[in-house]
């Protein structure tokens, strides 16, 4: 496990990778995000560590999470708060897998070039 600045630096560097990526590639979107989540993952964990890369794929399932509890009492005034709620859960679920797959294979090849400062 890498020191705890490695691992913020490892994670806000493969979050602004992920992110700039994804705004490049967004003419192709799943390819174009896989490759982002990919290469997101391999800074994080070059940076940081697999630790880095696992923060970096869990952060963003936990920020839509976030986001949707915010804006579930807008939308439940014309979707059922039951439906919405159980909609969230499962794609909060289902994209944590995903991002686990993706950022891990990155994080993985990443990680394997990390060497922690000392």
């Amino acid at each position: 496990m890498g020191r705890v600045g490695d691992i913020v630096v490892g994670v806000v560097l493969g979050g602004v990778v992920w992110i700039v990526l994804n705004m490049f590639l967004s003419f192709m979107p799943i390819l174009g995000w896989i490759i982002s989540a990919i290469a997101g993952g391999y800074v994080a964990g070059r940076f940081g560590g697999m630790a880095a890369a696992v923060i970096l794929a869990l952060l963003t399932p936990l920020a839509i999470g976030a986001i949707g509890l915010i804006l579930m009492p807008i939308f439940s005034m014309f979707i059922p708060a039951m439906i919405l709620g159980i909609g969230l859960i499962a794609i909060v679920v289902g994209w944590s897998i995903v991002n686990l797959i993706f950022v891990g294979v990155g994080g993985y090849v990443g990680s394997k070039n990390y060497k922690p400062k000392e």
